[in-house]
């Protein structure tokens, strides 16, 4: 890969798994740049959000975000210019984002009237790379024991996610021979995670 390269990671927590409908609690976000022998972390974006609804029981149960804790915290209308401002164009990664983050995040910021500053084509989803590659369960907490060897402490709060996101990315960088030998080992892995829906 080319020295310089630059991907963010995004994870959203959320109301409720309907893409349509429900709203953003939490955002995460975290830009790698390879230097030519490492990724390095080159910037962190996390904010919670008030999602302008109540949140349900069952989503807190899974995140933890309790409608006390979003009550003063910015909208996504107020944050809108620092995320455009992380993503700038760059290639973009998470787990399960095709499916979830990204159709959520479209619909969130036509809700408000902008539009969605996501690439089209240079998205890797760790996800599908592993559901298309392993047998078994595809959850994140499996991807992280598969890839990482350990198991995730923290899971469903947006910056650890983006965390275990990347763990899982950089075990499927280093384990499958396609994208060692390949001519340009991210356009490998960008074309792999459009192999499977």
């Amino acid at each position: 890969m080319k020295e310089g390269l630059r991907i963010v990671f995004l994870d959203l927590e959320t109301t409720g798994l309907d893409v349509f409908r429900d709203r953003i609690v939490e955002i995460g976000m975290i830009v790698l740049f390879w230097d030519g022998w490492n990724f390095r972390i080159s910037k962190i974006f996390t904010s919670l959000v008030n999602p302008e609804m109540p949140i349900p029981q069952s989503a807190t149960k899974i995140h933890g975000i309790t409608n006390a804790m979003v009550e003063n915290v910015p909208r996504l209308s107020d944050i809108q210019d620092k995320i455009k401002n992380t993503v700038s164009d760059l290639p973009l990664s998470g787990y399960n984002i095709i499916n979830y983050d990204i159709p959520l995040l479209k619909n969130e910021f036509a809700r408000i009237g902008d539009l969605c500053p996501f690439p089209s084509s240079e998205i890797i989803d760790p996800y599908r790379i592993f559901k298309r590659r392993e047998p078994g369960k595809h959850d994140l907490k499996s991807a992280f024991r598969f890839y990482a060897s350990i198991e995730s402490r923290i899971a469903h709060r947006a910056i650890y996610d983006c965390i275990g996101a990347i763990r899982v990315f950089k075990g499927q960088f280093l384990l499958y021979d396609e994208f060692n030998i390949a001519e340009d080992p991210f356009q490998a892995m960008v074309e792999a995670s459009w192999d499977v829906a």
